[in-house]
């Protein structure tokens, strides 16, 4: 006779998540890593690891990180300036309705 199971069910031997890994660094070494999680969009250190090792070629060096984040900034303030440029519009456009008003 079977018995009712009850739960979730088994996971193949492939997927089951039955291994430790533990490392060694110095200090400055897991700041920087716990830095590198804290600025990563990952939820888990898992997450994290696994998609840096795993998809390597996802990893971007320091220096391609800096550019990046140049570029991010160039982008925000040219998105700023358009902003502005675009409340200035704004302010002539209402001026002239305001004065078409009056004529």
């Amino acid at each position: 006779m079977e018995k009712n199971k009850i739960g979730r069910p088994r996971l193949p031997e492939n997927e089951k998540k039955d291994q430790l890994l533990r490392i060694y660094m110095s200090k400055n070494e897991k700041d920087n890593f716990k830095k590198a999680f804290k600025e990563s969009m990952y939820t888990t250190y898992l997450k994290f690891i696994l998609e840096k090792t795993i998809n390597s070629e996802n990893i971007l060096s320091p220096a391609e990180l800096n550019i990046l984040r140049e570029c991010s900034l160039e982008t925000q303030e040219v998105i700023e300036q358009y902003k502005r440029v675009g409340n200035n519009f704004n302010q002539l456009i209402r001026l002239a309705q305001a004065e078409k008003k009056n004529t």
